[in-house]
């Protein structure tokens, strides 16, 4: 059965997103309840924190070095040639040899930044918004889920995320600035679903709610939060979801992050963790809602 392709986005940054997408991959590849997933994590944004967290500098340097990172198939596709994604996939970044899972990596490059003023591909966005798409395809079949890591802006590489994933979860944290990004996500991603047509766009799955403290500034934005979603789902006939637990403001994320380590190895048994493990229970549940796409 081909994967379920996952972009974790705000526009919005500080809000968890690498977190995210770090831990839940390595979660599902990783936590034995979970029967050993095959996760393959993209990451598309030019900072490259999720490269950095899953294989250090040196192993960034040795990716850069060897033109082994998501740049490649951009420069690639600017050239004329076929989208190919295989070459570039760094296998068993973390392994289970008990239940078989496994997470692998296309890493990220800082020279993304420069890749969407070149004419080359801004010239031909339609076709540029779809390099991941078409790249993926003969992959499905090789993962139970493919997680995306989106920069935290509007731009090629966001779009091209949008194209290739069947959904997005927005890591949110509760406050103002954070709501506006997800406001931002709904008017751009309803605007550009109908400028691709007849290509398919991610829908929006729902959000998860990061560094949550139990206080009365926190629950009001909750709230509000809630109300703006509830607004989204009926105009679009969505069930936009706010994904159970809410992860806990921990000093365990920081420090996980300091030594390149995911939660579920290197603090199996910290209650962020735990948050963590219950959540991607939940989005595997959530997930299996929908039939899988045709590869």
């Amino acid at each position: 059965m081909p994967s379920h392709i996952v972009a974790f986005l705000n526009f919005k940054g500080g809000v968890g997103k690498t977190t995210n997408t770090v831990n839940i991959a390595a979660i599902m590849a990783m936590h034995k309840q979970l029967a050993g997933r095959r996760v393959l994590v993209i990451d598309l944004d030019p900072q490259s924190n999720t490269t950095l967290w899953l294989i250090n500098r040196e192993g960034y340097r040795k990716a850069f070095e060897n033109d082994l990172t998501i740049h490649k198939l951009f420069t690639s596709f600017e050239k004329g040639g076929k989208p190919d994604l295989s070459s570039l996939i760094q296998t068993g970044v973390l392994e289970n040899l008990t239940t078989g899972g496994r997470l692998d990596l296309v890493p990220g490059s800082f020279q993304m930044l420069e890749l969407e003023e070149r004419p080359s591909l801004g010239h031909h966005i339609k076709q540029a918004d779809g390099v991941l798409a078409a790249a993926l395809r003969p992959l499905r079949e090789d993962y139970d889920y493919i997680l995306i890591d989106c920069p935290p802006a509007w731009s090629l590489f966001t779009r091209n995320a949008l194209r290739a994933a069947d959904f997005i979860l927005v890591p949110y944290t509760p406050d103002y600035l954070a709501l506006e990004g997800i406001k931002w996500i709904n008017q751009l991603l309803r605007k550009y679903t109908h400028d691709s047509a007849p290509n398919r766009v991610a829908k929006l799955g729902g959000v998860i709610v990061n560094r949550y403290r139990n206080f009365q500034p926190v629950q009001a934005a909750l709230l509000e939060m809630r109300e703006v979603l509830d607004v989204y789902s009926q105009l679009q006939n969505l069930d936009i979801q706010v994904f159970e637990p809410m992860i806990r403001e921990a000093s365990a994320v920081t420090d996980s992050n300091n030594v390149q380590q995911a939660l579920v190895t290197e603090r199996p048994y910290d209650p962020v963790t735990k948050d963590l493990v219950a959540l991607t229970q939940n989005l595997i549940t959530f997930f299996q809602r929908f039939p899988k796409p045709d590869a």
